[in-house]
């Protein structure tokens, strides 16, 4: 006698077959693991990006803009997607804006944002883009602070470099203070006005306005705060 031929060796030869296909669907896939998905959601753009490994982790100093001893809650867009109080850093030696994301496991991991995916990001109370958004012709670094959007652009740019100078003080070499260089767009051109002379030499019609500005406040153009240097670009841009 075969046994499936009778009505209760099927129901329960059935049952098991369903058993088993609910069981192979709860089992967890690799891609969705606790040890690869972000706590972020279902939405993995934050995720896309390879481990942070800074060089000279002992230098004096560091190579950080605007570095505090506690993670700063930025803002990030990437592929167009804001996401809200990411812990964020951008290392200015290697010109990589890092995040501190949390796996589902409750580790962390520090992550580069790839720059074909990083549209743009807010830290310190400035807006950084990415640069090739701009389809410029000159060469910058990865990621420039807006100063102010008009007929032109203008822009700031940071950087900070290692320096190998190694003394008792600085056994492992040190980072230098933070550089900046200040720069306009116009007409896709890609300028330096860094001095005031380069400023003027753009700006001929401007150059008494900015002039009174910069003595009557006091402000020293190199060294102009970010609102400093948004109220010259504005001094350009006006009538």
């Amino acid at each position: 006698m075969h046994y499936l031929t009778q009505p209760i060796y099927k129901i329960i030869f059935i049952l098991v077959l369903i058993s088993c296909w609910f069981n192979g669907l709860a089992q967890p896939s690799e891609q969705n693991s606790a040890s690869s998905k972000i706590q972020y959601g279902t939405d993995d753009l934050l995720s896309l990006g390879n481990p942070y490994r800074p060089v000279f982790r002992r230098a004096q100093g560091h190579q950080y803009f605007q570095y505090s001893e506690h993670d700063q809650n930025g803002i990030t867009w990437v592929r167009g997607v804001p996401f809200k109080k990411v812990m964020v850093r951008y290392d200015l030696e290697l010109d990589q804006v890092v995040g501190k994301l949390w796996l589902t496991d409750s580790s962390r991991v520090s992550l580069v944002f790839e720059t074909q995916w990083l549209d743009s990001f807010e830290l310190h109370q400035q807006h950084f883009i990415n640069a090739q958004l701009f389809e410029i012709d000159g060469n910058t670094r990865d990621y420039l602070s807006r100063v102010h959007f008009g007929k032109d652009t203008f822009l700031l740019e940071y950087r900070k470099t290692f320096i190998d100078s190694y003394t008792k003080v600085t056994p492992y070499g040190r980072y230098s203070e933070t550089g900046r260089r200040f720069l306009l767009i116009s007409n896709h051109q890609l300028i330096n006005i860094s001095s005031r002379k380069k400023l003027y030499a753009q700006f001929p019609e401007k150059k008494d306005k900015i002039k009174n500005y910069l003595k009557t406040n006091q402000v020293k153009y190199r060294r102009a705060s970010i609102a400093e240097s948004r109220i010259i670009a504005a001094i350009c841009e006006g009538n």
